[in-house]
């Protein structure tokens, strides 16, 4: 009988199990059942601002950093995975949170042209190209998704894309090489938005960041005349054909494959 389980009744109907003489608990918890050990991490973003950035969070020993941790994001730049002091030194991101990985993790970050160059294997996602975007996102330009159409995505660029504060203002035709010059996260396919773009836009105007935030009239590639084109007032959404020698603000889109 030494080598047989034997259950025992004890006061308040609790269950003891009994092995080999010694008491175990009401479970009998073997090495493969045994759960993981928890893991807490703290997360510095690296002045990341976009994403799910809570504060830290307690996981399990063996989680997949990729799938399970925050994606942190930041115009003109890829997220290239977490890592700690150690990881960040010798270039290699965390993939499995050990405990080993407790304390903080840092979020990195590179320009995508650097991330292609160095052939660095990032995490999938919107930004670096690997993944698949939705509305909020930030894309491979650096811009915000703000509108997906089958397999294609459309990004717009901060307000500071000029270098300034704000977006910049200019006649129509000045918008349209403005828009078409510029090469955030090294593209060189931006834009001036249409007219249906731009009132796209100013439908998704509640949900933007404030690196992405706009008001006021903007200019649309939509011409109207030989001398009119279509503009928004991206506060109350009136749009109005006006003359294009006009002065109004100026946003560039891009656009790009989102299988």
């Amino acid at each position: 009988m030494r080598n047989q389980v034997k259950t025992i009744l004890v006061s308040f109907s609790a269950v003891l199990v009994l092995v080999a003489g010694t008491v175990v608990g009401t479970n009998l918890v073997t090495a493969d059942t045994a759960p993981s050990p928890a893991v807490t991490v703290t997360f510095n973003y690296n002045g990341a601002t976009g994403g799910n950035t809570v504060a830290s969070a307690t996981v399990t020993s063996g989680t997949q950093a990729d799938a399970e941790l925050p994606r942190p994001t930041k115009p003109g730049e890829s997220f290239t995975g977490w890592f700690n002091t150690q990881s960040l030194l010798n270039g290699q991101r965390i993939t499995t949170i050990e405990e080993s990985d407790a304390g903080t993790l840092i979020a990195g970050f590179v320009p995508p042209e650097l991330a292609q160059t160095l052939n660095l294997a990032l995490p999938p996602s919107c930004a670096n190209g690997l993944g698949t975007c939705v509305r909020g996102d930030i894309g491979p330009g650096g811009g915000l998704v703000f509108l997906i159409s089958g397999s294609t995505a459309y990004e717009m660029a901060p307000k500071t894309w000029s270098g300034g504060i704000a977006d910049p203002t200019n006649n129509w035709s000045g918008a349209l090489q403005a828009a078409a010059d510029y090469r955030g996260g090294a593209k060189t396919d931006w834009f001036l938005p249409s007219r249906d773009q731009l009132n796209v836009m100013y439908g998704y105007r509640g949900s933007v960041t404030p690196d992405y935030a706009y008001s006021s009239r903007f200019w649309s590639s939509t011409p109207t005349s030989f001398d009119k084109a279509w503009q928004q007032n991206l506060s109350d959404g009136v749009q109005q054909n006006a003359p294009r020698t006009t002065i109004y603000k100026v946003r560039p889109i891009r656009s790009f494959s989102n299988p």
